[in-house]
């Protein structure tokens, strides 16, 4: 199974490129301003609530600047529970609204903040992921031997003497907001011009805006440190970033005894200016699984996710990205992402 899962990503990969390509005809002439990395995230439900600083370049907003986004990303969940004691099972899906503002404070470094807002139903796109499955090769891993759109995100755990606790639960219906990410970012090293190498440093808190009790949220201050990086080619650049979270216990969890760990996450990825106004971009995201100390043998897997999009200029102060996320792990969830943002540089 993992050979040809393999195989039809790889062409997954490649035909994403060539739809970003034929978008529109011609080639870059110039070198332009980059964007970084797509502002892409897990939307595993339990994931979300541990804090995950969004990739980014590490060319900080200048003072003076405000850049502002509004991103929406609609993701398909499905897994079945694996071996072990416990179980985690996800059927549904998400649909996550973010608003989020970066605001340059000195030269090298600038502060962001983004306020998510979620929605968790049964959702209607099961029968366009089983289609999308069969078309490119990838596993239904047994979605299709179930009902279409139906609900369920439960991490449960055996306390013993035949008795189960939910260690995580995440509720339907509604929108709900998520928690708030803080993150300042300082990058001592940036190009001049559209060519050369960029290293930044960045640290943050995530605020318990987000419902515990509905699986929204943890219920306390996450801090986070990472780096961002990259390098600038000129009509090529490439990208990475990486991370380290230290995760506040939910309550759930805790009654359900499960230690919460902390989350390391990486990422590596490129753009390619194909066009005076248009890029196509190809990234992939792994991180550690915050529901790792349960006993399932899915849950304690690692998470990665390859996303390919496109970047489209619409002005000097205006950009619109379109992108699909897959997984990249057999038996773990989300299934898959799309992704459409609108950045605006006031």
């Amino acid at each position: 199974m993992r050979r040809p899962r393999r195989r039809s990503l790889a062409a997954f990969a490649a035909l994403g490129l060539s739809c970003c390509a034929m978008i529109t005809t011609g080639c870059a002439t110039r070198p332009i301003e980059r964007a970084g990395p797509l502002a892409v995230r897990n939307q595993h439900p339990a994931q979300l609530t541990a804090m995950h600083a969004m990739p980014r370049s590490a060319r900080t907003t200048p003072p003076g600047r405000i850049d502002a986004s509004w991103r929406t990303d609609w993701t398909s969940l499905w897994l079945r529970p694996g071996r072990g004691a416990d179980r985690l099972e996800t059927d549904g899906e998400i649909v996550r609204n973010e608003i989020a503002g970066r605001v340059g404070i000195v030269p090298g470094v600038d502060l962001e903040i983004a306020l998510p807002f979620v929605a968790a139903s049964g959702g209607v796109l099961d029968s366009f992921i089983e289609s999308w499955h069969r078309f490119f090769g990838l596993p239904q891993n047994g979605r299709d031997d179930f009902p279409r759109d139906e609900f369920r995100v439960a991490a449960t755990r055996d306390v013993g003497t035949g008795g189960a606790r939910d260690a995580y639960r995440l509720d339907r219906d509604g929108v709900r907001m998520g928690d708030l990410p803080i993150v300042v970012t300082w990058a001592p090293l940036q190009p001049e011009g559209a060519r050369g190498p960029s290293v930044g440093l960045r640290a943050g808190v995530e605020l318990p805006t987000g419902d515990e009790g509905d699986g929204y949220g943890n219920g306390g201050v996450d801090a986070l440190v990472g780096f961002v990086a990259g390098y600038d080619f000129g009509l090529v650049s490439l990208f990475s970033w990486g991370s380290h979270t230290w995760v506040h216990r939910a309550d759930r969890a805790r009654d359900a005894g499960l230690a919460i760990p902390d989350v390391d996450a990486l990422g590596l990825g490129g753009e390619w200016a194909f066009h005076d106004a248009w890029s196509a971009i190809v990234q992939v995201g792994w991180e550690r699984s915050v529901l790792r100390r349960l006993d399932d043998s899915n849950a304690r897997q690692d998470q990665a996710l390859l996303w390919i999009g496109g970047r489209h200029r619409i002005s000097a102060d205006t950009r619109l990205e379109v992108a699909v996320g897959e997984d990249l792990v057999s038996d773990v969830s989300p299934d898959v992402t799309f992704h459409v943002a609108l950045g605006i540089r006031f």
